[in-house]
């Protein structure tokens, strides 16, 4: 494991099952990581009954690349606000949210020639139909754009590259997995765009179809 965190490797570490219950829309509580991530919840679990809140302000590290990362606030003010036991449950529930956005966060659109903007129709469409998936089509369309189910220790953020979605003219979504590139059409409807989505997540489809 060691070698693999210094060079960056993937894990055997599955996809948590609680980043794909947020994608559908679901509140995420602190059994919704229970399995994934035990050492997490024992953690939090603890600080709900009072333990660990020293010193402990509604401010997290988060990591923006290799090796680096930056303070975020929960909440307005978080800096200056200490967790007591008052508000502890709060500080955790919006621990939990946090974390998860990742997803969406570590998204780009586009490059030179290829752009998307995050306003698109193309894009809002794209996350409606992600959100609106089964959680099995879910992890394989991640499968089709990155040709693999697990991330490495740290999640999202420590991948070695951002996940990037392309603008290009053909008839159905293709990947560059080994740049996780997903090349998506600018589809003119809703049900166009959710059909391709929906085919190249099938489990047939998400292992070969359209990869590069």
């Amino acid at each position: 494991m060691g070698l693999a965190l210094i060079h960056n490797m993937q894990l055997n570490v599955f996809l948590d099952s609680a980043f794909f219950l947020h994608l559908a829309g679901v509140v995420i509580c602190l059994e919704d990581i229970k399995e994934t991530e035990p050492e997490l919840h024992k953690t939090l679990k603890s600080m709900l009954e009072g333990h660990g809140l020293e010193d402990l302000t509604f401010e997290i590290d988060i990591q923006t690349g290799k090796n680096v990362y930056s303070l975020e606030e929960l909440c307005e003010d978080g800096s200056s606000t200490d967790v007591t036991m008052e508000n502890v449950a709060k500080y955790v529930h919006l621990y939990l949210q946090h974390r998860i956005e990742d997803w969406k966060n570590h998204t780009i659109y586009g490059g030179e020639g290829y752009g998307y903007q995050a306003t698109d129709k193309q894009i809002l469409w794209f996350w409606e139909v992600v959100e609106g998936m089964s959680k099995e089509q879910q992890m394989n369309l991640l499968k089709f754009w990155t040709s693999t189910s697990y991330l490495p220790h740290g999640g999202i953020g420590a991948l070695s590259r951002k996940l990037q979605i392309l603008k290009i003219e053909q008839e159905y979504p293709t990947s560059a997995t080994c740049l996780y590139s997903l090349k998506l059409p600018p589809y003119d409807t809703f049900e166009n765009m959710k059909f391709w989505l929906e085919f190249v997540a099938e489990e047939e489809n998400c292992r070969g179809f359209g990869m590069q």
